[in-house]
């Protein structure tokens, strides 16, 4: 039996921590993740990166309840971080991980899975709340990732109103001292965990840049921490380069093995002269110390944890990594290094002859860089017949959606916009001609968006009426009587000719 089955975690989670770099002799690890499990509130103060509240998230995962349906808040820049990191720990637990960046097509998971565990954010939530396809009543437990990040204050009261008072709460938060008052309202008596501080260092401590303790920042995603590496190298070249990593999971051996460099895990020190770690996940303060004790550190930090970074090191400098500004100026290089290649290798006289009369009306710049750009959209072509009629139907590009929503309902053109713009997240120039019948609506948008607004709007309560909505295909409807081409047959009754 491992150090974390003998806190209740159940086996299964319990491998999966230890696979992520879980250390189950780590007593603040072992803490938290038992206290979970018995269902304590908790507030853990945490560096705003998901690996550090697995422990958390695998102790509530761990309770016998039946159905398990647990609610996971975190800020929209950190879902997709999330997904990554929790979507092992739900699949251990058995139950199915749902994240939900909008409300449409979490809504029907939810309604046909009985447990789950949903990943969202706090607005998210409450518009499922007012579709009524997440019941908060029903919820085995809710952690708040960085609620100090979110700033949805408003949707976390409304959340937290009809949350049972035994489901148990667990906060993640980097600044304990913002969410005093917070615990006290959603988490009461919780048990806190703080996150341990390296004693301050002596003013002369201060280091020049180059000298061993440099600390680098750079703001990359997390998706693009493989590729942000191999920059760091490139744009540093360091002699004894290594990559650090709470643990030996898959990612990490990957990046280190693709960028070719050793990895250093949880607390063991970088070896060589004037060595250059990168870290891959955010180091706690005491290990930030540990490392620039005896390297210069790059943290590759996302762009919601750049706060934190900044407090915790606030000497460090900003790295910048090669970007999109960078990319095109190399494509550019590359389309002057073809001109004068086909330059070099002669220019037909066809062509000469076909661009002297330009070169007589207008400057000889001008027209190359007309010319650049017919380069560029090689599927536009270079001229358009004067005697080509212009197109008499243009396309829109627009489509209507059919509302279960009318007149005899009591709606209004103003609630169908106010529900787009704020249940569906719908910009409201995007939003054409409303057309309000007796017992529907049509809604012009956007084509490509049809869709997913029909999706969205689907279920939401209008005028304490559930509607129902979808792409309209122009059938007959009850306000729309189809017409008759043919001779109307004669009534009954009517005389003959």
């Amino acid at each position: 039996m491992s150090g974390f089955e003998e806190v209740h975690v159940t086996a299964a989670l319990a491998a999966e921590l230890e696979r992520q770099g879980w250390v189950a002799t780590e007593a603040r690890a072992r803490e938290v993740a038992a206290a979970a499990a018995r269902g304590t509130n908790l507030i853990l103060e945490a560096p705003p990166e998901a690996w550090h509240a697995l422990p958390l998230l695998a102790g509530m995962l761990s309770t016998a309840a039946t159905p398990r349906r647990f609610l996971l808040l975190a800020p929209a820049p950190a879902l997709d971080e999330w997904a990554e990191s929790a979507a092992s720990l739900a699949a251990a637990s058995g139950i199915p991980l749902i994240v939900a960046a909008g409300p449409g097509r979490a809504a029907r998971r939810i309604r046909e899975t009985e447990s789950w565990l949903l990943l969202t954010t706090p607005a998210t939530a409450l518009a499922l709340t007012q579709r009524l396809s997440l019941k908060c009543a029903e919820l085995t437990g809710l952690m708040l990732a960085w609620p100090e990040a979110m700033k949805a204050e408003s949707e976390m009261e409304a959340l937290m109103v009809d949350l049972p008072k035994d489901a148990p709460r667990g906060i993640v938060t980097s600044d304990p001292g913002r969410m005093a008052g917070l615990g006290e309202r959603y988490a009461r008596r919780a048990l806190q965990v703080a996150l341990p501080h390296p004693a301050p260092a002596p003013a002369e401590a201060a280091t020049t840049i180059g000298a061993i303790g440099k600390i680098h920042i750079a703001v990359v995603p997390r998706r693009q921490r493989a590729e942000a590496v191999t920059a760091v190298l490139d744009v540093l070249d360091p002699a004894n380069p290594a990559i650090w990593a709470p643990g030996r999971s898959t990612m990490a051996l990957e990046v280190a093995g693709r960028a070719g460099i050793p990895l250093v895990t949880g607390e063991a020190a970088p070896e060589g002269t004037r060595p250059l770690v990168v870290a891959l996940e955010l180091p706690t303060p005491v290990r930030l110390a540990a490392l620039t004790a005896s390297a210069d550190l790059v943290l590759l930090v996302p762009a919601h944890a750049l706060s934190w970074a900044r407090r915790v090191a606030p000497a460090a400098t900003v790295l910048r990594l090669p970007g999109a500004i960078e990319a095109a100026m190399d494509e550019a290089a590359e389309r002057r290094a073809t001109i004068a290649a086909r330059m070099e290798g002669g220019v037909g006289s066809e062509a000469l002859l076909a661009l002297a009369p330009l070169f007589e009306r207008h400057e000889p710049a001008a027209v190359a860089a007309a010319l650049y750009g017919l380069w560029l959209e090689p599927g536009k072509p270079a001229a358009q017949p004067t005697s080509q009629p212009a197109s008499t139907a243009p396309t829109t590009g627009t489509a209507r959606i059919w509302v279960s929503l009318g007149k005899k309902d009591g709606g209004t053109a103003n609630d169908l916009v106010g529900c787009l713009t704020r249940e569906c997240r719908v910009d409201r120039t995007q939003i054409g001609r409303i057309e309000l019948r007796e017992t529907f609506s049509l809604i012009e948008v956007p084509a490509a968006d049809a869709e997913k607004i029909a999706d969205r709007l689907t279920g939401i309560s209008i005028r304490q009426r559930r509607v129902m909505a979808r792409v309209d295909k122009g059938v007959a409807t009850p306000d729309a009587r189809p017409r008759r081409d043919g001779p109307r047959s004669p009534r009954r009754g009517s005389p003959r000719s």
